[in-house]
């Protein structure tokens, strides 16, 4: 199915983890305040321990990003991207995950089932602290305005992909690309 013939929003912005593990919040915390984004076009969601109805969630949509804390070997600051089909899937966490399942163990069972997004775009960033406890970590909170300006980037570009080729190019999103491990 082709996101022009998709009955549903083209975009889909899904905010992944539990508010009551630190900064595994992060998703659904973010999710909330880019509630403004909300419309026929554009569906925002969260998803905590179990992940598998995202399959269903994002199947056929032409753009999913998905927002989560994440732990990768960079220190702590700044967005973590990391495309689906473009990027090597990242290495599962040597922790456990506070999902039952993990986004990287979710992607090729989607794949193998033909139900995932026309395009995946991950955005994280690294979490200090995800054990019990509600609130985000200094480092997250202080780098949440820049994940929400990236999120509100991508959503652009992904909802009028032909507005920005007809006009002049758009930037390339800033930032490095970096594989990440969900935390």
């Amino acid at each position: 199915m082709t996101p022009s013939s998709h009955p549903g929003p083209r975009t889909l912005i899904v905010g992944l983890g539990r508010r009551d593990r630190g900064d595994d919040g992060l998703g659904p915390v973010a999710v909330d305040l880019l509630g403004d984004l909300a419309c026929e076009q554009v569906e925002l969601r969260t998803f905590g321990e179990d992940l598998t109805p995202l399959l269903d969630a994002w199947a056929g949509v032409g753009l999913t990003i998905v927002i989560d804390a994440v732990r990768s070997p960079q220190p702590l600051g700044g967005v973590r991207r990391w495309e689906w089909g473009k990027d090597p899937l990242p290495a599962l966490p040597r922790t456990t995950s506070t999902h039952a399942l993990s986004l990287p163990q979710l992607l090729p069972l989607g794949q193998a089932l033909a139900r995932l997004p026309d395009r995946l775009v991950v955005l994280g960033l690294e979490a200090q602290w995800a054990g019990p406890g509600e609130g985000l970590s200094p480092s997250v909170k202080s780098d949440l305005p820049e994940l929400l300006r990236r999120v509100r980037e991508e959503v652009r570009l992904g909802v009028a992909p032909q507005v920005a080729s007809r006009s002049t190019p758009a930037p390339p999103t800033v930032g490095p690309e970096v594989p990440v491990s969900h935390a």
